[in-house]
């Protein structure tokens, strides 16, 4: 399969590892579970499902002969674009807590409403009970401009640079694609999906995480 990119190369796309039948429900037990509202709230849940899926995936990746998660010692740094309010968040911190040999950076938000940005400064400071937000984050304004050196930083209030991530997680607008969406389409899940590539054009990580927008009937 092959993706444009921003640019207007192509980029082909392969697949690196194909799942067994017994691994799929693996995932699907995962993925399925119903969790009691009181377990999200403490913050609990999130802890065990991230200790539940390690041991998952350990046994699968024994068996191939690798290992899964970082190893101690390891610098692992993270970023989000069109970050929403953060929830992601709370999932990285359930993972620092699972590896907590290794060192877990959040390197960047980048959120266009400055509404959400104000919370998700405000989100971090008390989730994490601290007055000030780390050093070295930014909280980015526009996706568009992630492809540059230096972007709009609402933290510092200047152009900051633009970090390289291992990991990076995206949630690319949905309302051109969604069937709620009764305003027509407006290009902004194009845009979004272009300033991605974009950014991963000029700044490759490892890892990428894309959220899957499920149209209400099965689409």
């Amino acid at each position: 399969m092959t993706a444009s990119c921003a640019t207007g190369s192509g980029r082909q796309l392969g697949r690196v590892h194909s799942v067994t039948e017994a691994d799929a429900a693996e995932f699907q037990y995962l993925t399925g579970q119903t969790i009691a509202a009181e377990d999200l709230l403490d913050g609990s849940a999130l802890t065990a499902l991230c200790h539940e899926s390690k041991s998952v995936f350990q046994a699968l990746c024994e068996t191939g002969g690798r290992v899964i998660g970082p190893t101690p010692g390891t610098k692992v740094r993270w970023g989000s674009l069109c970050s929403g309010s953060e929830g992601i968040w709370f999932v990285f911190e359930a993972m620092r807590a699972v590896y907590a040999d290794a060192e877990w950076t959040h390197a960047f938000s980048c959120e266009v409403k400055p509404n959400l940005r104000v919370a998700i400064k405000s989100m971090i400071k008390a989730a994490s009970g601290v007055a000030q937000l780390p050093d070295g984050y930014c909280c980015f304004e526009n996706c568009d401009h992630m492809a540059d050196l230096h972007a709009p930083c609402c933290v510092h209030d200047q152009k900051c640079r633009v970090q390289a991530v291992d990991i990076l997680v995206a949630g690319i607008v949905c309302k051109d694609i969604s069937k709620e969406n009764s305003g027509g389409a407006t290009g902004s899940t194009e845009r979004t999906m272009r300033a991605m590539l974009a950014y991963l054009d000029s700044h490759p990580c490892g890892v990428v995480i894309v959220e899957n927008v499920i149209q209400e009937g099965g689409g």
